[in-house]
Formats: structure tokens, C-alpha cells, sequence
């Protein structure tokens, strides 16, 4: 192969010749069971990823919904976890930065908040000396639905491959338990 072809093949896969702009879409879907879904996607050709997701939307029982028909049905939060110093003066802290909900779990704080405050709650906890490990933004379903067991195979074999596609970014579902998870096994 000529370098001009490794070359080019480089800088395309790199995002350096300019043909390849990536766009951030959230698209909205039912799976089986009537599993509310936001699906997250990066992805430089729209109507390979719309098909792609359509299909296997298709093939395991569920489809897409239009926009603002799952939408509602999930918060956005900020959440970061801290820890060191004394917990209840980090509490006290959090709130007054801009903090909605406080659990402590053993010695640490996770701490949840609009996102537009998260800067704001971190920067807090840092300057009264506790040591903040995690920081990320997460949506939670307002209400979940209960699975039958005839959905839980479809589901996650739905959400197996739409995890398989490299466009998808993030999955987020309101089934009440989600069949990836496995910490109650």
C-alpha cells in the first residue's frame, strides 16, 4: 500500500483531513417490555448510525420513539464522591454550594447536584480539605418499569448490541432492574 494511502488513512481516522465531523445525538426508543431508552451517540455519518440502531431496535423488540417521549422521564444529576475531614461540615458545605442529595457510604459522601452547580459543589468540598474521586454527570430515571422475565433475555440481548456499536456512547434505560447489572447475583 502507498504511504499516501497510510498517511491519509491516518489523518481521516484522527479527524486531521476534515472530512470526518462527529456529531453528539441523543436519540429516544422503547425496547421490549416498554423499556424507556435514551441512547447516546457520537458519530461522523447520521444515517449509518440512525439505520444501524433502527435494526437491532427492530430485530430485539423494541423501536424508536419520537423526540421528547422518553426525554421526561429522566433526571440529569451531577454526582462526584468525596472524601476525608470531618463528614458532617462536608455536608453542611455541599449544600450550601449547591448540593440536592447527600448519602454518606462508609467514610465517603456522594453528593448529588444540578450539573450546572457540579463545579461549584467540587470546588467547595476541595477548599474545606476533602479529596473529591469521582465526578461525573448521570441520568436516573424519575420512575422505572417493572421487567416481566419473558423481557429480560430481549432486553439485554437488545442492549448487548446496541453496546456493540461503536457509535453509541451511553445507554440509559427506566427498567427497574437492569438485566446488565449483576451485583445482586
Amino acid at each position: 500500500m502507498p504511504n499516501d494511502n497510510v498517511d491519509r488513512a491516518i489523518k481521516k481516522g484522527a479527524g486531521g483531513d476534515g472530512s470526518a465531523v462527529l456529531e453528539s445525538i441523543t436519540y429516544e426508543a422503547y425496547g421490549p417490555g416498554g423499556v424507556a431508552m435514551l441512547i447516546d451517540v457520537v458519530t461522523d455519518n447520521k444515517n449509518r448510525t440512525v439505520s444501524d440502531l433502527r435494526a437491532n431496535l427492530n430485530k430485539f423488540g423494541g423501536h424508536l420513539a419520537e423526540n421528547g417521549s422518553t426525554a421526561w422521564m429522566f433526571e440529569t444529576q451531577g454526582v462526584l464522591t468525596a472524601k476525608g475531614g470531618d463528614l458532617a461540615a462536608l455536608e453542611l458545605t455541599a449544600i450550601d454550594a449547591g448540593a440536592t442529595d447527600i448519602e454518606a457510604q462508609g467514610g465517603n459522601l456522594r453528593v448529588l447536584t444540578d450539573p450546572k452547580h457540579l463545579t461549584a459543589v467540587r470546588s467547595a468540598l476541595e477548599k474545606s480539605g476533602a479529596t473529591v474521586e469521582d465526578v461525573d454527570i448521570i441520568r436516573f430515571a424519575k420512575t422505572t418499569v417493572p421487567l416481566a422475565d419473558e423481557n429480560n433475555g430481549p432486553l439485554m440481548k437488545l442492549l448487548d448490541a446496541l453496546e456493540n456499536d461503536d457509535d453509541i456512547d451511553d445507554i440509559t434505560t427506566n427498567a427497574e432492574h437492569d438485566p446488565r447489572d449483576h451485583s445482586g447475583d
